[in-house]
């Protein structure tokens, strides 16, 4: 249906219709002005979102372009292995923080905030923590090797306890053997000889014998004869030393010697597994 001119100026060129077109225009008006504040706050928020936004872009575009040298550089990629890993890992780290100090006076203070918090990650997680984890393990691998050493040195020092115990019955033992064999050398040194301890054991035994003085006069007279008879033995079988080597003196001798030769050794060891 086609509507003509005529009929449309008719029907909207009434008072009614100019009337409220008009309190719509001066309503519109009136709250673009009183919304201008609004406005104007709402523009500069987005004006500012637009900016760190745009600043953001530039600034991971640097981040790539700086990524790029570095992937670049002849001297990381002549690297291999854990090293080149390392070495990726600080740059990842280390780039932001170039570039951000490199276009400090454009990004201000959001650039400097930036730049505080990758300095912040690249000494954290590039110089503090592998350091530490490489201390940590080297100091645990050295406590656990000092710890067997101890728990060693300990096993080592109730062995020289051990052996101090044992060598301790071996000089009671030399003693009770050649005390009466020092006694007997003793007294045949006093009588001269044999023939004089023979002589003077004949006569106490021939005078107890008549006044019964004792029982058991015989069995000394028998003891002494035996320590006699091994003193001899002693003497005449000794071609190389080795009785000598039984004395009170040389057991002593070689207890201490062996007690301080081990003594020193242990305290270098122990002192070899603090370090």
């Amino acid at each position: 249906m086609e509507v003509s001119w005529d009929t449309l100026h008719e029907r909207y060129s009434s008072a009614e219709v100019a009337l409220l077109a008009t309190v719509s225009s001066l309503v519109g008006v009136l709250v673009w002005v009183l919304t201008t504040p609004i406005r104007d706050v709402g523009w500069t928020f987005a004006g500012e979102v637009w900016r760190v936004v745009k600043m953001n872009f530039s600034m991971f575009g640097d981040f790539l372009t700086r990524y790029q040298e570095v992937l670049r550089d002849p001297g990381g990629r002549s690297l291999r292995g854990p090293a080149y890993a390392l070495a990726l890992w600080g740059a990842l780290l280390t780039v932001p923080g170039q570039v951000l100090e490199d276009k400090e006076d454009e990004d201000g203070p959001y650039g400097r905030t930036l730049r505080a918090w990758w300095v912040a990650l690249r000494v954290t997680y590039y110089d503090y923590l592998p350091d530490l984890s490489m201390d940590t393990g080297r100091s645990v691998a050295r406590y656990c090797r000092a710890s067997f050493g101890a728990c060693l040195a300990s096993c080592k020092r109730t062995y020289a306890v051990i052996q101090f115990v044992c060598r301790l019955l071996l000089l009671v033992l030399s003693l009770a053997v050649y005390l009466p064999l020092a006694c007997y050398d003793l007294l045949e040194f006093g009588l001269c000889g044999v023939v004089g301890v023979v002589i003077l054991l004949l006569t106490l035994n021939s005078v107890n014998l008549y006044f019964r003085w004792v029982g058991w006069g015989m069995e000394v007279s028998a003891a002494i004869c035996l320590v006699g008879v091994v003193a001899h033995i002693c003497r005449i079988g000794d071609v190389e030393g080795r009785v000598q080597q039984t004395t009170p003196r040389a057991v002593m001798e070689n207890a201490l010697n062996s007690m301080r030769t081990c003594s020193s050794a242990r305290r270098r060891r122990e002192a070899a597994n603090l370090r």
